[in-house]
């Protein structure tokens, strides 16, 4: 059975929000919270704007670390 990610303990965060800030993978998200992945893009478009861009400075973040 899937784990239902209603709300997280001590956040009061909205699951699928929350793991997806967090960086998870979309996917993994869906998954965990009984839904397909065409739900989860369509019904949380607005939080994956918000991934993208953390996705990209965690990016410059490791190039920067790396020295390339």
């Amino acid at each position: 059975m899937a784990e239902r990610l209603e709300v997280l303990d001590g956040t009061g965060m909205p699951g699928i929000p929350f793991r997806l800030y967090s960086g998870g993978d979309p996917a993994e998200c869906a998954r965990r919270a009984g839904q397909s992945i065409e739900v989860l893009f369509r019904d949380y478009a607005k939080f994956l704007d918000g991934v993208r861009e953390q996705a990209g400075c965690l990016i410059e973040q490791s190039m920067r670390a790396k020295g390339a």
